[in-house]
């Protein structure tokens, strides 16, 4: 497993490494949402806001996690 730093710098600018994984999380979670709703999966979930919101926690936490294992 590679360890990530806590910080970035992008052109002198420091930024949290969880922002990026927050931002990247948020890009998946898009892919996730247009994938679902174009084979119409949302037809079956109770309740797709609570659903979509569910998708990004599991998502951020997922990707997260192994940087402060």
């Amino acid at each position: 497993m590679f360890d990530l730093p806590r910080e970035l710098v992008i052109h002198g600018i420091s930024a949290p490494t969880l922002s990026l994984l927050f931002l990247l999380a948020a890009a998946l979670c898009w892919g996730l949402d247009f994938l679902l709703a174009a084979v119409d999966a949302y037809r079956f979930i109770w309740h797709p806001a609570l659903f979509r919101v569910s998708l990004f926690v599991c998502l951020f936490c997922a990707i997260s996690l192994p940087l402060y294992r």
